[in-house]
């Protein structure tokens, strides 16, 4: 049994046919499908909890497959809510505004190929997830969220996985405003999404908040900052639409990148998008970055924070970390 899930306005890449030429595939090859829509935040996710809740049809190998079509916003909902990644293997045909994680993959542009790839469900990787933990979270929700989110207390402990990147200021900042920005409708009807980012981008920047932060890494040592702009904790090499901020970063290596921006002047900060878009965001000073395995970060007052791209608190104590060969891959 093939499960698709597909968000309906996640269609920047075009090839809105997709999900019928798959459900076509698979029915020539009498492989059962079930395909199911997802309409809300976090609807993806609560999909994935219902496949993977041990009540649904396995394949062969007693594996439940999930196709995705959607950005990594969906992606990032559906790994979160899979139960159980040890019978679960998952396939991906991108079609958000960033693609951040297809591009990280380096799947063919061509669909046809990810499609007769998914047809086939071999697992052809096995990738590393990254994991976040909110020791405390700020009063102040995503606008994604309900206004009556606000009313609840403060939470700890809560956790979200993701695939690509977490991130915790500025970049985060971007994100928050671009779910909800009309800039990114505008864009995305000329496949520009990506765009969107840098606009805002360039206002987050000057208006960025002098905030102090440190990083405690797993041998004790303390990496400070007396004014952080952003760090990113990169699985993939690239976040925010194809700015590559951790050229190094490998997702089968047991670690994230930690890329740290800070105690710059404005100028300098706004230099490392384009830098980072050629691959080049290293030489820029003021660009630190280190391999982590887990990592706490504090900062002196709540930031937003993201996970691929999905911003639902803010927060001023969070421990990142890799979890090692966690997700299944057929792409």
């Amino acid at each position: 049994m093939y499960h698709l899930i597909v968000n309906p306005s996640s269609h920047s890449g075009s090839h809105t046919d997709v999900p019928e030429k798959l459900e076509q595939y698979l029915r020539m090859e009498n492989i059962p499908v079930c395909r199911y829509e997802s309409t809300a935040p976090g609807g993806a996710g609560k999909l994935a909890a219902q496949i993977t809740s041990g009540k649904g049809t396995k394949d062969s190998a007693g594996r439940e497959t999930i196709v995705i079509f959607g950005g990594d916003g969906t992606i990032n909902e559906v790994i979160n809510g899979i139960r159980d990644f040890r019978n679960c293997c998952v396939g991906i045909v991108p079609s958000g505004s960033g693609n951040d994680f297809a591009r990280g993959l380096a799947l063919p542009p061509d669909p046809e190929i990810v499609l007769h790839r998914i047809v086939k469900g071999q697992v052809r990787r096995i990738i590393d997830l990254g994991r976040i933990v909110y020791h405390h979270t700020g009063s102040r929700r995503s606008r994604l969220h309900d206004q009556a989110d606000d009313k609840k207390p403060e939470k700890e402990n809560l956790q979200r996985l993701f695939c690509v990147s977490a991130g915790i200021g500025l970049d985060a900042a971007i994100c928050e405003e671009a779910l909800i920005s009309p800039v990114k409708n505008f864009f995305n009807r000329f496949h520009l999404g990506s765009l969107t980012y840098g606009i805002i981008g360039l206002r987050q920047v000057i208006t960025c908040p002098k905030v102090r932060a440190e990083a405690e890494l797993e041998d004790g040592s303390i990496i400070c900052t007396d004014h952080l702009f952003f760090s990113a904790f990169m699985n993939e090499s690239f976040e925010g639409g194809g700015y590559r901020f951790a050229p190094d970063a490998s997702d089968t290596d047991g670690l994230l990148n930690m890329v740290m921006i800070g105690d710059v002047s404005v100028p300098k900060a706004l230099l490392s998008f384009p830098a980072a878009h050629a691959g080049r965001c290293y030489s820029i000073k003021g660009v630190r970055h280190f391999p982590v395995k887990k990592v706490r970060f504090r900062t002196s007052e709540p930031l937003w924070v993201h996970t691929d791209g999905e911003v639902s608190f803010q927060s001023d104590d969070i421990t990142v970390e890799c979890l090692p060969r966690r997700l299944s891959l057929i792409v």
